[in-house]
């Protein structure tokens, strides 16, 4: 969801403003390439996620993470 520029902004809102504003933050992990390796996780606690890094990650670098077995990849090439 960019914003009028074409950026990611931190929260987006519907265009007539009557929706509280829904924060970005998950849009900024993705998926990684086929064969990739996630360098982010989940980990639960009762009504809690937490996102934690697998591994030290470089200023600049994508997050990527498995989006799990329910994720509909069918529109992937070379898809699994």
């Amino acid at each position: 969801p960019t914003g009028w520029t074409g950026r990611l902004e931190d929260n987006v809102t519907d265009l007539l403003g009557l929706c509280q504003p829904v924060p970005t933050d998950l849009a900024r992990i993705n998926e990684p390439p086929v064969g990739g390796n996630p360098n982010v996780v989940t980990h639960e606690d009762q009504n809690i996620v937490y996102f934690v890094a697998r591994r030290d990650i470089m200023p600049g670098e994508e997050l990527f993470m498995d989006y799990g077995p329910l994720y509909d990849r069918s529109h992937y090439q070379n898809s699994l």
